[in-house]
């Protein structure tokens, strides 16, 4: 199930803010690079890894790949990895299949949290 799935990470206070719309827009880095990135499910936990940090409360918004017909999968070098970039101007809310959150451990890392259904 997991390989049809591809997540967008946001904080959990920009969640707050959209969730009661239809859209979510893009951040400034995707708007920089011209298209919303999202991970493969088994990039995940280091993408937040990279990108966020434990005050910042990610959670992980899932797609269905096929919701997206702008997609394409592009080689990232600094991660050696395909990675799903979006080419549109805003992802829709009800396309979202769950969420899940983010959970810092002890050794400085993200696992899995749980399953909200949207």
């Amino acid at each position: 199930m997991t390989d049809h799935l591809i997540y967008r990470i946001i904080t959990q206070e920009r969640w707050e803010h959209i969730k009661t719309r239809a859209h979510l827009l893009p951040e400034p880095l995707d708007i920089k690079d011209g298209y919303f990135h999202l991970s493969p499910h088994d990039c995940v936990l280091e993408s937040a890894r990279l990108y966020f940090t434990i005050e910042s409360r990610p959670i992980a918004l899932a797609f269905r790949v096929d919701s997206f017909d702008t997609i394409r999968w592009e080689w990232v070098s600094s991660r050696k990895s395909k990675f799903p970039h979006v080419y549109c101007g805003h992802l829709n809310i009800n396309e979202i299949v769950h969420i899940r959150q983010l959970e810092w451990t002890e050794d400085g890392q993200y696992r899995w949290g749980e399953i909200s259904l949207f």
